[in-house]
């Protein structure tokens, strides 16, 4: 790509929005959400299906933050849980 480097990354989709029938998804703790930045409002990190980019060029900025791809990290248990699901 015209000498840049490019990091292919793979990534779950996070929604207010319940799993339909047929979907993954596994509810973020409040206690997790408020530490990500996130909305009371209760949000889901869905496990059926990932979306893949180019890291950072094809991926849009935290809102507001100008310079931040990500909102940080879950804690490790929550990740295992994430990613043993997501490979079910």
């Amino acid at each position: 790509m015209n000498g840049r480097v490019v990091t292919r990354v793979t990534y779950l989709p996070v929604s207010h929005v319940a799993p339909c029938a047929g979907e993954q998804a596994i509810a973020i703790p409040p206690r997790v959400a408020l530490h990500l930045g996130l909305t009371a409002e209760r949000s889901y990190l869905y496990t059926s299906y990932a979306t893949e980019d180019d890291w950072p060029f094809d991926l849009a900025h935290v809102p507001g933050s100008g310079d931040r791809f990500d909102y940080g990290f879950v804690p490790p248990r929550l990740f295992a849980a994430v990613a043993a699901d997501f490979a079910a």
